[in-house]
């Protein structure tokens, strides 16, 4: 018995210092019975997410859900999907806010009691993520709402915003700015407002809006002409998805420009080459659909980048392929440009047929394949999905060091088995497989982030 004891007592501390995630009330009021029945546990309650729909009537609940809140003291991430559930008592609010370990606070639903909160934190929070998501509430503008927190945050994520004209208010040492369904974004107040950022996100939400021309290029020219009072100088890291990277029209150095969310097809091209144009990037991330991408448009689209370019990243999804006839995978075309991989050599090799192929003029070094295509699990099996099980990495290296012969390094990522990374650097010796280790520790040193710009085609 007294084993027993020891272990439950020694165990939650271990268990109480790892993520608690709540997803009902009853979970709730029972976790709050249980933390309050020995007060010492709260100096191991670390990271609370609370995912509770709707708040507590009764007022014993709210006291027990409040008492635990002013107890909190060493909880340092708090996520709250539903902020409802402070409205259980009117004292709930204040005391989060009177709370001074907070580092990462996550609102989802904001309500008035959540806007009074955030007006009186105390704590230096350094992390924020809030969704204004209601169905009674206009977007909201961060900014001033956020100002108690304007000196310690260091990266803020937003959903549903409007950023207003300049209101004087700035924050300093933010430098991660992600900025979700933001309609018709301006430059000015964002750069104004964030002026020491270099990791911007931004998504309008507008892609399927069916925007005028002359409003996608209105909303461009009014963020271009005001960059010539106002802007970055330059940005380590830029996403988002096409149309709105157009629009917001940033004319900066952007090292890393990474196209998100969205597949390449070919009648966007040319709003890509000009996002291109302006940002100048030596890393681009781009996801390409196969079967909706004309390949000849690329060597143009990239034309801005052929000085700059060095890591070039790309996703393939070959979802939509079709079956060839003579045994030909209709995947081997948009890949490399070879009739088939089977036979590729110099007389097979057709410049305008794949990826690989147009990038012929570019001097990277770096280059990242990743193929995607959606199983069916059908049989019989379809030819794309057998071609991308068996790929043979290395004549794929092979043929990636022939199209472009600056290249040093080559990985390459079927879904179906481990990636694949080679060293391609010396002609003489051919190409050289790296082990998994060697190709984490080459992709660390090339700057590519592991788990997120390889992430695949989601």
């Amino acid at each position: 018995m007294h084993t027993c004891r020891s272990l439950y007592h020694a165990g939650i501390p271990h268990l109480l210092f790892h993520n608690i995630n709540i997803r009902t009330r009853a979970k709730l009021l029972s976790f709050c019975r249980f933390i309050l029945t020995d007060p010492s546990r709260f100096r191991f309650l670390r990271h609370l997410d609370i995912s509770v729909p709707g708040r507590f009537k009764t007022p014993r609940k709210a006291d027990l859900l409040l008492a635990m809140f002013m107890y909190a003291h060493q909880l340092q991430q708090l996520r709250i999907f539903d902020c409802e559930i402070l409205d259980s008592h009117y004292q709930i609010p204040f005391a989060i806010a009177a709370l001074t370990s907070l580092k990462s606070l996550t609102l989802h639903l904001p309500n008035d009691s959540a806007y009074q909160m955030l007006k009186c934190m105390r704590s230096d929070i350094v992390k924020m993520d809030i969704c204004f998501y209601r169905d009674d509430e206009v977007p909201q503008d961060p900014v001033p709402l956020l100002s108690c927190l304007c000196h310690s945050l260091q990266e803020l994520r937003v959903t549903y915003a409007h950023f207003e004209c300049a209101v004087g208010q700035y924050y300093p040492s933010l430098r991660t700015l992600v900025v979700d369904d933001c309609q018709f974004a301006k430059v000015e107040p964002l750069a104004e407002s964030f002026p020491n950022a270099s990791d911007l996100s931004l998504w309008m939400g507008q892609e399927d809006d069916n925007l005028e021309v002359n409003e996608i290029e209105e909303c461009r020219s009014i963020n271009q002409t005001a960059q010539d009072n106002v802007g970055w100088d330059g940005l380590d890291r830029l996403r988002g998805d096409i149309l709105s990277l157009y629009m917001l029209g940033l004319r900066c150095q952007v090292y890393h420009l990474d196209v998100q969310s969205t597949f390449l097809t070919s009648p966007r091209s040319s709003q890509l080459r000009a996002v291109l144009s302006d940002s100048r990037p030596s890393m681009f991330s781009v996801r390409i659909n196969a079967v909706k991408f004309e390949m000849s448009f690329l060597p143009p689209m990239l034309e801005p980048v052929r000085e700059t370019l060095t890591h070039l990243i790309v996703y393939m999804d070959l979802s939509d392929s079709s079956d060839e006839p003579d045994g030909m995978l209709a995947s081997d075309f948009p890949l490399i440009g070879f009739a088939s991989l089977q036979t590729a050599d110099s007389s097979s090799f057709y410049p305008q047929h794949g990826l690989l192929a147009s990038l012929q003029f570019l001097d990277i070094s770096f280059l990242v394949l990743n193929v995607c295509w959606d199983t069916t699990d059908q049989l019989p099996q379809h030819p794309t999905e057998a071609y991308l099980e068996h790929m043979e990495f290395e004549k794929m290296a092979r043929a990636a060091k022939r199209c472009v012969s600056s290249l040093r390094y080559f990985v390459i990522d079927s879904g179906r088995r481990p990636m694949s990374f080679w060293d391609v650097s010396h002609s003489e010796r051919g190409t050289r497989p790296l082990s998994a280790e060697e190709g984490w520790l080459m992709l660390a040193k090339e700057g590519v982030s592991i788990g997120y710009d390889l992430a695949g085609c989601d």
